[in-house]
């Protein structure tokens, strides 16, 4: 991740692609600290459930067909679940 521009919100699309385990916890502390140091929003598409969880306030899971027909299960809305505390 690199932040040239600041902003009020930042977009954060799969940054755990390509990432090992390790590598995983230490980016999710990294962009966590900063977004909580610069009291800024972000919004992060995540496959990776639990760094999902671990990163944010709010997990929304969408179902359906990528690009086709997707919706957001409010039901599976996660607020302030936390499983570990890296």
């Amino acid at each position: 991740m690199s932040v040239v521009i600041p902003a009020d919100i930042y977009l954060i699309d799969e940054p755990s692609a390509y990432l090992d385990s390790e590598q995983r916890i230490v980016a999710s502390k990294v962009i966590k600290r900063f977004i909580l140091h610069a009291k800024k929003t972000a919004f992060v598409v995540e496959h990776d459930f639990i760094m999902a969880t671990y990163l944010a306030d709010r997990v929304i899971v969408y179902e359906g067909k990528p690009s086709v027909d997707c919706v957001a299960n409010l039901s599976s809305v996660i607020v302030d679940w936390r499983p570990f505390a890296w």
